[in-house]
């Protein structure tokens, strides 16, 4: 995330400012991270940026659960696979099914 210096508020100093920062982030799409104690604590987004990290989030989690029902005739057959094998079956055909041309 490429944040300008004036996109990094102190939580204490956006506590009077919440409107104007809210704003700021809905007219120019932008994003605001409050700090807490210097550190990155939380971030005003866009509502159209949260509703697609909910879409990606939901696309990935089914995209796990199918590479798991595809690996499961292949796993059970094998059975005993350890937990380490299993998971570069999934990764490997998350990666196949993710990849163009899938």
């Amino acid at each position: 995330m490429n944040l300008a210096l004036d996109d990094i508020v102190p939580i204490s100093q956006a506590r009077g400012r919440l409107t104007q920062l809210a704003d700021e982030v809905a007219s120019q799409g932008t994003t605001k991270l409050l700090t807490r104690n210097g550190v990155g604590y939380v971030a005003l987004v866009p509502a159209a940026q949260v509703d697609e990290l909910q879409r990606f989030r939901a696309d990935q989690h089914l995209a796990h659960l199918r590479a798991i029902a595809l690996a499961m005739p292949e796993i059970q057959a094998k059975k005993g696979t350890s937990a380490a094998d299993f998971r570069a079956e999934v990764n490997a055909l998350i990666r196949q099914k993710s990849s163009p041309g899938a």
